[in-house]
Formats: C-alpha cells, structure tokens, sequence
C-alpha cells in the first residue's frame, strides 16, 4: 500500500504604495505591503525595498499596520535602498515577521525625502520579500516594481531692452522675468540666474544686485533670487508673481548687441 500526501503551499507576495503625485524637495510617504498569501506559516519574513536614485529613508519615520493596529517599527530598517544593499525589515523591525499566519498583511509605512533631481532619474521602487518555508527553505518572492509620478516646477524666463536702437554712449536697459509656466506643478526650491552681458555693454548696476559680475557675466544665486520673490523665501511657489530684475548698460560699441540669459532651477 502506497500512501501520498501533499505538503501545504507557503507563498508570499509584496506590493507598493504611493501618494498619487509625489513633490520633489519634499518628505513623501511610501507604503510596503506584504501578505502570507499561502496555506501555511511563513517564517522569519523580510521586506526589502530598492528605492529610485536621490530618494532617501527618512529615519525614525517607520511604521508598520498589523491587525488594523498601527504601531512604531521596534528598530530602524537595515540598509540604504541602494540595489547593493536595499532597505530591510525583518522580525527585529516588525516582530510579527518571525512568523506570519496564513492571510495575514502586514503593511510597512515610512517617509522618504525625494530630492530635487529625482525628476531624471529612472523613478522606480523595487521591492520583495524573503521567508522560511515550513520545510527549513528560504524563498524569494517575485519583485513588484513601482514608478513614481513626480511634480515638478516648469518656469519660464523672458528678455526685454528698453530700447530697440540705442545710441552710442547711451544708457540703455534689459529687463529679464521668470514665473511659473501654466504647466508648473509645484514649487521651485533652487534657482540660478546667469546673464552674459555683449561685449559692447558697460554694466552699471541691476535692479537686484547680482552675487558676481565676472567678464560681463552676472549671476544671482538662489538666495539672492528668493530673497527677491513675494514670499522672500524658498521655495518660489506656484500663484507667486513674476520676479523681474532690470540690468543697466552704456552702450560702448556700434554694433549690434544682444545678451543671453539662462534660468537654472
């Protein structure tokens, strides 16, 4: 007589969360979830998570949801969300992770800092699971990938001269202006103004004193720049007013003049 029996299935699967539009230079929340999808107890579980380039943990911010009970991670995760050595949670963390029933869900929460630059890079969140089988083998879930949508300040910046034709030796002025374009989303933290003066140019002063006037290049920095915006301080929000800065000249040559100027933010 032959008798067979069938070992009961361990299986567990993660899942990301996000806020609908994540702001860059700003703390966003993000959600992990893991759930023992299987017919067993999985055992000394781990949540790993990769997050995107210029995305940081914010430390202290761990939480995780067990039962419908929110309660602090019992320590900081391990790791730095690199590829190499991502964020992790195990039993140490989340106590209910050194053996997790069947059906249940544990859901991680913390906060993390998206940096100003995030916008270029790949945006993706990686994460994925490991556990113990009731047969003493360590199992890796399948990745559950996410990509992130970002807000991100759009901001133009236009050029007027006073006068079309200017005389030799007169005075003449550039006024340049940068404000939030229809399309802007949030906030710009950072700003840098540049404007490279024509040769023919002799700079007499701004309207707002540039940071340094090196060979004809003037620049203001971001403080100087938010310093000049209605609220005086950073960041440059949406629904604030164009900010303009006059630049006076001598014209000292006959030809033709033209400056360029370049808004970095």
């Amino acid at each position: 007589v032959t008798a067979t029996f069938v070992v009961p299935a361990a299986s567990l699967v993660t899942r990301n969360v996000f806020p609908d539009v994540n702001v860059l230079c700003q703390t966003n929340g993000v959600e992990i979830s893991v759930r023992n999808s299987g017919l067993v107890t999985d055992r000394d579980v781990r949540a790993l998570q990769v997050t995107p380039a210029g995305v940081s943990y914010v430390p202290g911010s761990s939480t995780y949801v067990y039962g419908g009970v929110t309660n602090p991670a019992a320590s900081e995760p391990s790791g730095d969300g690199s590829t190499t050595s991502p964020l992790a949670w195990a039993s140490a963390q989340v106590p209910v992770f050194a053996a997790l029933p069947p059906g249940d869900v544990v859901t991680i929460r913390y906060q993390a800092f998206v940096a100003c630059g995030v916008v270029t890079g790949n945006q993706q969140f990686v994460s994925q699971a490991l556990y113990v089988d009731n047969c003493g083998s360590t199992n890796t879930t399948s990745q559950s990938t996410s990509i992130i949508t970002v807000e991100q300040p759009v901001l133009t910046l236009t050029k007027a001269s006073l006068y079309g034709i200017a005389d030799l030796n007169s005075t003449n002025v550039y006024t340049l202006t940068f404000q939030h374009a229809l399309a802007s989303q949030t906030g710009a933290a950072y700003l840098q103004l540049t404007d490279t003066l024509p040769a023919g140019l002799e700079f007499t002063g701004a309207s707002v004193v540039p940071d340094s006037t090196n060979s004809g290049v003037l620049v203001w920095s971001n403080a100087t720049l938010m310093a000049a915006t209605s609220n005086g301080v950073s960041p440059y929000a949406v629904g604030e007013p164009p900010v303009s800065i006059s630049i006076t000249g001598i014209v000292r040559a006959c030809s033709s003049l033209g400056n360029s100027a370049r808004l970095d933010y």
